[in-house]
């Protein structure tokens, strides 16, 4: 029995020296076939891969002549604006909303018609109307005039022709004559003095050298000439012209 004992544990020691012996071999194994293929990828020179069906389609393209410069980069997204479809409707100008033409306004024609000549003025606008001049034979007397409906009536036969007129003495005081027509009158009790020409009942010119009160209107005054002068130039009567200067 003691003599087995030895043989077994001898060759369970063989067992695992071999199994040990198998599992380096093995472990060799694998590190040689590591470096060898180490070797044919790296350290031996690049060999280059055969190319794949792919590599070899692109291969038979032409190659760009320009090998100066990359190739630009087609654009991330397309700058052209897009074109109008026929969806968009543009705006109608000739539409109602848009306001009318005001139509055209022919120009005014002149009128044929002459613009009338201005009015030149009359000989009374010309004159002094505050003046009349008494002529009696060779003296001439220069009466003041009042500024009434009568005065103006008066003038204005004057402005036409001087008027000459037939006066004869009456009561003493007072020289009467007729104007062949009717003036405007506004006939006031007056109290006449030497020099005073009045127009009596609208159609007789009454020049006094003295005094009498009754209903007259006034015409006027003669100036610078007393009672008798006046008297002396009258006489009984005479001719009168009067005019305007």
């Amino acid at each position: 029995m003691k003599r087995i004992m030895p043989t077994i544990m001898l060759f369970m020691l063989l067992a695992l020296t071999a199994c040990n012996s198998t599992n380096s071999s093995l472990i060799s194994d694998d590190t040689s076939s590591t470096v060898t293929a180490t070797d044919k990828t790296g350290a031996t020179g690049a060999q280059t891969p055969e190319p794949s069906s792919n590599a070899d389609v692109i291969s038979e393209e032409p190659a760009d002549t320009d090998t100066g410069s990359p190739a630009a980069a087609p654009p991330l997204f397309d700058t052209k604006p897009p074109e109008a479809t026929s969806s968009t409707v543009k705006p109608d100008v000739t539409s109602s909303s848009a306001p009318a033409k005001p139509p055209d306004t022919p120009s005014p024609t002149p009128s044929s018609t002459p613009e009338p000549e201005p009015i030149e003025p009359t000989k009374t606008e010309e004159i002094d109307m505050s003046k009349m001049m008494i002529t009696v034979g060779s003296t001439t007397f220069t009466a003041t005039m009042e500024n009434n409906a009568s005065v103006k009536a008066l003038m204005e036969l004057l402005v036409k022709e001087p008027l000459t007129i037939q006066m004869s003495e009456y009561g003493g005081f007072e020289q009467v004559g007729s104007l062949g027509q009717r003036l405007p009158s506004n006939d006031l009790q007056t109290t006449a003095s030497a020099g005073d020409i009045v127009l009596y009942s609208s159609n007789n010119i009454v020049i006094f050298y003295g005094s009498n009160s009754w209903s007259y209107t006034r015409l006027g005054k003669i100036e610078s000439a007393g009672a008798k002068e006046i008297k002396d130039a009258f006489g009984s009567g005479a001719s009168v012209t009067l005019s305007i200067n």
